[in-house]
């Protein structure tokens, strides 16, 4: 039976990434078994038809059979989302619950290029495999995209979170390295394993395993601050998940939390409680809410007038597709991860988490007339907030960009890009465009012609 010609959907609540997109695409053609491939320029291009975004991206330059062609769109998450979910079907995806047999893949990417990094990475993802778990069976893939380390230089208690995953039928992708899939045999081996780990000093809490009469009490401290510890509550649902794959059946209770009653119920967002309910774990000393609704729906298409993200990762596309003068050389789209800075010698510059000014949404270079264009993403609602924050964008420029980066020789200019619709009005002319509801682009009139080529070459 000859197979159908379909398209690929790769759906993803921020920018697509080259090098990830790459990554997805050889994942699909090994386990569909293809040959006679070619990813190797692909490109990413913005859909725009007379003015009018078409909320869409087209990937170009591809050969991969049976599919004819490879879409992107922004989504959003209804609760703790991954990175990308790929469908494969002719139209756009409806299936906001992945009940159909078109959806295929969990894709999550992540960095493993600090010393902290490379300790929670693994774990850490626990709580959006076990949430895409109750929605979809689906394989669920974890790509390590960059990493100062191979996987046999990570600590001990990290390869114990891989293999953790790994029993809960992840896999995992990294740099260079070809990972051994290799899961717990049983409940009893993940068990021992982690109680043979080194202790932590005495005056923390060792996350330890131990068994009693009604079944497993597990110790490990969640909180940091007042907030929950998000690397620690996905360490201790990571080895809940795998002993309740392991068909691990009796009672298991976290202890020595460091929570008690009135926190707990005051935290928002808590994945906690929602990771409790679906592998029916207790907390000593905690009554766990009955009232979670756990959502319907996994997934759906975004509102422009509510997220900011869409205009700078809409520009930042452009810019990519265009590739003549102007080049993105950092982005930190509005709850996207942050990147690294080209420094003026094109090496990575990391910017600390309390950086001296305001930092920029994008940071665009252009070598040619020696400028950096800071650019700040808002909702048109928000856009005298937005005016405001870019006046510490000459700080930003001074500290990070001239000093830290090299740009002596390079001038700044400030920018925004609005998202969706409002009747507020102000007098600011650095508007670079507004992408609005109906998803038209307003294009300020006075861009220069580097930014405004960049609208003619996706149309």
């Amino acid at each position: 039976m000859k197979e159908e010609v379909n398209n690929l959907w790769i759906l993803t609540e921020e920018r697509l990434k080259i090098d990830v997109l790459k990554k997805i695409l050889n994942i699909y053609i090994r386990d569909k078994k293809l040959s006679d491939t070619d990813i190797a320029n692909i490109i990413i291009k913005p859909l725009i038809e007379k003015n009018i975004f078409k909320n869409q991206y087209k990937i170009e330059n591809f050969k991969i059979p049976y599919i004819e062609n490879i879409y992107s769109r922004i989504v959003s998450g209804s609760t703790s989302f991954v990175d990308h979910l790929l469908f494969v079907q002719k139209d756009k995806p409806k299936d906001y619950s992945l009940k159909t047999k078109n959806f295929k893949y969990f894709v999550e990417d992540t960095k493993t290029d600090t010393k902290e990094s490379r300790n929670t990475a693994f774990g850490q993802r626990a709580t959006k495999t076990i949430i895409a778990n109750y929605f979809n069976k689906s394989p669920f893939k974890l790509i390590i995209t960059s990493s100062i380390f191979k996987y046999d230089q990570l600590p001990e208690s990290a390869i114990f979170d891989a293999r953790c995953l790994m029993t809960t039928g992840v896999e995992i992708f990294m740099p260079n390295t070809i990972i051994e899939n290799k899961p717990f045999k049983d409940y009893s081996e993940l068990i021992n394993k982690k109680n043979s780990m080194r202790k932590p000093p005495s005056s923390n809490v060792p996350f330890r395993i131990k068994e009693v009469s009604t079944g497993l009490e597990i110790s490990k401290k969640i909180i940091k601050g007042k907030s929950l510890s998000d690397p620690s509550v996905g360490q201790i649902l990571n080895v809940c998940f795998a002993l309740r794959k392991l068909n691990y059946t009796k009672k298991i209770k976290i202890t020595s939390h460091g929570l008690n009653q009135k926190r707990f119920d005051k935290m928002q967002d808590n994945k906690l409680l929602l990771g409790c309910k679906l592998l029916k774990l207790d907390i000593d000393g905690i009554t766990l809410s009955n009232r979670i609704v756990f959502p319907e729906l996994y997934w759906h298409y975004p509102n422009y007038l509510n997220e900011e993200k869409h205009a700078t990762i809409l520009l930042h596309h452009l810019i990519n597709y265009n590739q003549k003068d102007l080049e993105v050389i950092f982005d930190h789209h509005a709850g996207c991860a942050r990147n690294y800075i080209k420094n003026i010698n094109d090496k990575n510059y990391s910017v600390n988490k309390t950086p001296t000014g305001k930092t920029p949404d994008l940071i665009i270079r252009n070598k040619k007339n020696k400028t950096l264009y800071l650019v700040e993403g808002k909702t048109s609602y928000n856009l005298e907030k937005g005016i405001e924050e870019i006046k510490g964008f000459p700080d930003f420029y001074k500290k990070h960009l001239v000093k830290d980066c090299g740009y002596k020789n390079y001038k700044m200019e400030s920018w925004i890009t609005l998202t969706g619709d409002s009747k507020n009005k102000a007098e600011f002319q650095n508007i670079l465009f507004t992408l609005k509801n109906d998803n038209s682009l307003k294009i300020n009139k006075n861009l220069n012609k580097e930014f405004k080529i960049l609208f003619n070459s996706s149309s």
